[in-house]
């Protein structure tokens, strides 16, 4: 039986965290399934018109042995839109009759359409959430995205009310005010939680290799020193009228954390301030494969090596290239880190 491993967010010293190197074991693993996604949010860029790539099923049957060998626990689903993929319910049912635990990142607006079927295999889902329905409407650029996000919860939670659902919230220049509400629309959506994070506008992440967010496209993201004022009372006023929400945990971050990860970053992007130190050991716990194959040891960072010329995963993320890399890598000096949205901690794991 395979320990159970979580996505939320560990609080944990440093000292307990894993660094190890080379890698034995990989508790997560993250698939890009595709690039394209049915949503047209602004900071992001897969919903852009371009040939559509997919991770074909069989090398994904192909690969289990090696990632149970690995030690991977928890397989996170996303893309573009993992909803998308021509045989996601295929590739759930695969995974979880393999003995992994996965989790689905999603816009929801294909849930209700496919949630007979896919609440039989996921139990752990993260779908994205912009603000009440008219903020979020906009936000995704489609019509009826909120209605559709919400018929998509009900169905998956009439399946299987045990399901977690979370909802993450990229907090930017259209939804800061907004932080409030979105807790409370949460509520009334029946999520397990709710989680915050900033908008990344810099690493080639999203599609963005190929599309590269414009100046315009960034002054409608980031906010002015005005606006991160605001932001500033909103994060105050959120911390002290849903104190109790946070004291269970039901926002994810602390109130520290969230004027860390966001209102710290969106002073350091117009340089009012430094972005705030990270703690982060991805790189040693998790891998990414994307759409073309690539093997990357985060979202952001670049790429180990490629499956297509290298079917073992273990080979890649312990290569003489990978290793090196990893032994003289400082989460705390790369700039990439330093601007990162969404960095996560691992503590040690049972070896068994």
């Amino acid at each position: 039986m395979k320990d159970h491993i979580s996505l939320d967010k560990i609080q944990t010293k440093h000292s307990e965290l894993i660094y190890e190197n080379p890698i034995n074991k990989l508790p997560l693993l993250i698939l890009l399934l595709n690039n394209k996604c049915n949503s047209r949010c602004i900071t992001c860029s897969y919903w852009i018109k371009e040939d559509k790539k997919e991770i074909p099923i069989n090398n994904i049957e192909n690969w289990i042995k090696d990632w149970y060998e690995l030690g991977v626990k928890r397989i996170v689903l996303t893309g573009g839109e993992p909803l998308i993929h021509s045989e996601i319910i295929n590739i759930c049912k695969i995974l979880v009759d393999s003995g992994f635990e996965i989790t689905i990142l999603t816009n929801g607006l294909l849930l209700e359409k496919y949630a007979h079927q896919i609440a039989k295999f996921c139990k752990n889902y993260i779908i994205s959430l912009n603000g009440p329905e008219l903020i979020h409407n906009n936000i995704c650029n489609i019509k009826n995205a909120f209605k559709k996000l919400k018929s998509g919860v009900e169905a998956i939670k009439i399946q299987d009310n045990n399901i977690k659902i979370t909802g993450r919230c990229t907090v930017q220049k259209e939804n800061f005010m907004y932080m409030r509400k979105v807790v409370n629309t949460s509520l009334i959506l029946g999520l397990n939680r709710i989680s915050f994070l900033a908008a990344d506008i810099s690493s080639t992440a999203f599609n963005r290799n190929n599309y590269t967010l414009n100046d315009e496209s960034i002054s409608s993201i980031i906010l002015n020193p005005d606006e991160i004022k605001l932001l500033e009372d909103e994060i105050l006023s959120l911390e002290t009228d849903y104190i109790d929400f946070f004291k269970i945990g039901y926002i994810v971050e602390t109130p520290d954390l969230l004027r860390k990860k966001i209102l710290n970053y969106y002073k350091a992007i117009i340089n009012q301030g430094e972005f705030s130190q990270i703690e982060c050991n991805c790189p040693w716990v998790s891998a990414v494969i994307n759409f073309d194959l690539d093997v990357l040891p985060c979202f952001f960072q670049a790429s180990m090596g490629s499956l297509n010329s290298e079917p073992n995963l273990s080979k890649i993320i312990n290569s003489n290239n990978a290793v090196s890399w990893r032994e003289y890598f400082s989460v705390q000096e790369n700039t990439i880190c330093q601007r990162c949205v969404c960095p996560m901690t691992f503590p040690f794991y049972s070896a068994k």
